[in-house]
């Protein structure tokens, strides 16, 4: 049974006690539309995010670009069938 609001915040987040809550978004609309790369560039192409560059932060070279997310998805997930 999934704790309410209150219960969470008292038995977990104050404690500071660790839980694993499952099926909390299973009816989220979210979770279908966003698990859709087309939707995402639908609605939020021309948004920039930042894109972390190199093989890791301490890598020489590491860095971080901002692109569009049209861009991003069309050459991380669209380019490649």
């Amino acid at each position: 049974e999934r704790p309410g609001v209150w219960e969470f915040e008292r038995a977990y987040l104050r404690a500071g006690r660790p839980v694993v809550l499952t099926g909390v978004v299973d009816g989220w609309p979210a979770l279908r539309r966003w698990a859709d790369p087309g939707y995402l560039r639908r609605v939020a192409g021309d948004r920039t995010v930042p894109v972390e560059v190199g093989r890791h932060y301490l890598a020489e070279g590491w860095g971080v670009r901002l692109v569009p997310l049209a861009a991003f998805l069309d050459r991380h997930l669209f380019a490649h069938p």
